[in-house]
């Protein structure tokens, strides 16, 4: 028998690449296998999109512009 995964599924959610993952972490938003609990709502979002891993890609790309100014966009 499998072990069994305590958090979400990132592919449930439409996150089907292998970035998805450290990518989420990285924006905050991804720890300990599920959505951080100030994150959920912004995964269920994601999720919502049309194509959630680009929908992700471009959080990212925005983060990356943002540069220290992400923490205040991200509140």
């Amino acid at each position: 028998m499998a072990p069994r995964r305590d958090g979400r599924s990132l592919a449930r959610l439409g996150l089907t690449e292998a970035w998805a993952a450290p990518t989420l972490a990285a924006l905050g938003w991804w720890a300990d296998d599920r959505p951080v609990r100030a994150a959920e709502a912004v995964m269920w979002a994601l999720a919502r999109s049309p194509d959630p891993n680009l929908a992700l890609r471009a959080l990212e790309r925005l983060s990356e512009a943002a540069g220290p100014e992400w923490p205040a966009l991200d509140a």
